[in-house]
């Protein structure tokens, strides 16, 4: 975790657990589909356990990018830490609580679509132009009568 702290080092380490959440998140849901037959199980490990480890690794990766880019790396501590303390308490809560840990989830996923939206609407609030819509297509020439 220290490593994390390291602007450049994240992003070697964010290199090798990219893949490595990947086949870990694979394994485990197999691991824990074991009664299904063996071709849903598999597809279901690898659709579902390694697509969503994959997901929140690049997810964390690419927000690990966004603060290299914007801050040079000045501000990775802060999206470090703040991973950290998010599973901590996601894993507290998960074992002694597991509604509070789905209203936390929920609440943290609300949290960032209002942060979407904001940025979506602009740091003024002016609207981001959107491209204009297509111009409709003309209709065919009628048919000569026969």
């Amino acid at each position: 975790m220290i490593a994390y702290f390291v602007p450049w080092l994240d992003t070697l380490l964010d290199l090798v657990a990219f893949p490595a959440s990947i086949i870990a998140g694979t394994l485990l849901t197999a691991a824990f589909s074991s009664g299904l037959n063996p071709f849903l199980r598999w597809s279901l490990a690898i659709l579902a356990g390694g697509g969503a480890a994959g997901a929140m690794r690049g997810l964390s990766g690419f927000s690990r990018q966004l603060t290299t880019i914007f801050t040079g790396g000045l501000a990775n501590f802060l999206i470090t830490s703040l991973e950290i303390l998010i599973a901590v308490v996601l894993s507290v809560l998960a074992i002694a609580l597991p509604g509070a840990a789905i209203g936390f989830l929920l609440g943290l996923l609300g949290l960032l679509g209002r942060l979407w939206l904001r940025v979506r609407t602009g740091l003024l609030g002016q609207p981001v132009a959107e491209s204009p819509a297509p111009a409709a297509a003309a209709p065919p020439p009628p048919s000569p009568p026969v």
